[in-house]
């Protein structure tokens, strides 16, 4: 637990650091995983969603530029990326909490959609954080999960190094991986890929849909 605790502190020093200056430092990045990320799911019919490390909810602003009536929630681990989300203006966006993945503060079948991108690789307990994501799900609500994929020589590269000089990085898995432990949470698997967005960023994007 100390170790855990300590793991959670060091994330949220890290981007309390870079709040203020992340969606400009990150903006290529962002733009181009949260495109590819939307264009294998359609949000239609989704009434409520939740997005698990939100950030300064760079996610659901676009997704609610796209379709009107979405309500949106968000949490994250560090209150300052948080406040850059409310600081937005966007009253659809004021729904956000700081928790973490593996406790999401929220009742049992509450969303139709949880989105979780770029967060995966920072989770010391996945399964447990899955087994939330299932449980505040609604009946058939999907999960969407996009992360960094170790299929790319560039990733596993990556992964190791960051394993060395940063702390609240825990690892990076292969798309085969994720799917299994998508199974073991109970989720079905509607699509699954792979794809660059960068000679360097390799993603995987995995729907789960809640059986």
């Amino acid at each position: 637990m100390m170790q855990s605790n300590n793991i959670h502190n060091k994330v949220i020093r890290q981007y309390h650091r870079l709040a203020r200056k992340y969606d400009t430092v990150w903006k290529k990045y962002n733009t181009a995983t949260i495109d590819e990320t939307l264009k294998r799911v359609d949000t239609t019919g989704s009434r409520t969603i939740l997005d698990i490390g939100c950030g300064t909810g760079i996610l659901l602003d676009e997704v609610q530029q796209r379709e009107n009536g979405i309500q949106t929630f968000g949490c994250d681990l560090s209150l300052e990326m948080l406040r850059q989300t409310t600081q937005k203006e966007n009253e659809n966006l004021l729904h956000v909490s700081v928790a973490d993945a593996t406790a999401l503060p929220y009742p049992s079948d509450r969303f139709d959609t949880v989105f979780s991108t770029s967060v995966f690789h920072f989770i010391r307990n996945p399964n447990a954080a899955l087994n939330e994501m299932y449980r505040v799900l609604k009946p058939n609500g999907r999960l969407i999960l996009t992360d960094w994929c170790r299929r790319y020589r560039s990733i596993r590269m990556l992964d190791s190094f960051l394993k060395y000089i940063d702390r609240a990085h825990y690892r990076c898995y292969n798309l085969d991986e994720c799917i299994k432990m998508l199974n073991d949470a109970g989720f079905s698997i509607e699509r699954a890929d792979c794809y660059k967005i960068s000679s360097i960023w390799g993603l995987m994007t995995i729907v789960g849909r809640k059986m």
